[in-house]
């Protein structure tokens, strides 16, 4: 697990050498909604994958997102079934990763709104990781506003993606 050595507070929207854009941090819960105890300060790549911002189902931009292999200086992964085991995982090095829903509501389209990330996330719509709790086969699409539809992963959508890396905050 990746740890910020630093431990600072970081200005919203900042980017911070080597990281990332800092976008605040996320406090993940598990499937129940139970709240893991960990906090982790969130930095967005600097730019959305290239290429992606065109009508492509989910499934079709994940692959074409996993042969990356490195962005913006750091590994890409999709190894986990979700954004919440992958970085609480002994194994998580600081990779990219397809947020879940709540990064993508409250720090990326959050901070846009509030005016902290105005310029820095250009396209309409976002992609998020998580599935539909309903149908598995469905994840969610966000506009610019933060409101969410959920689409089949198959279904040809125009949806940019902004991958996000974690470092576990302490204290």
């Amino acid at each position: 697990m990746t740890t910020d050595v630093l431990n600072k507070d970081y200005a919203m929207g900042a980017l911070i050498e080597g990281r990332g854009v800092f976008i605040g941090t996320w406090a993940p819960a598990d499937s129940e909604g139970r709240h893991l105890g960990q906090v982790f300060n969130l930095f967005a790549a600097p730019e959305d994958v290239p290429g992606l911002y065109k009508k492509m189902p989910f499934n079709q931009a994940a692959k074409k997102i996993a042969q990356l292999g490195h962005f913006h200086g750091h590994a890409v992964t999709m190894a986990a079934s979700s954004a919440t085991s992958l970085v609480t995982a002994s194994t998580y090095k600081g990779e990219w990763f397809i947020p879940p829903r709540d990064v993508v509501t409250d720090n990326l389209l959050g901070n846009k709104l509030n005016g902290a990330l105005a310029t820095t996330l250009p396209a309409r719509h976002y992609r998020s990781s998580t599935p539909s709790r309903t149908r598995a086969n469905k994840s969610w699409v966000f506009n610019r506003l933060g409101q969410g539809t959920r689409i089949d992963r198959d279904e040809p959508i125009i949806g940019a993606v902004r991958l996000v890396r974690a470092e576990l905050k302490l204290g």
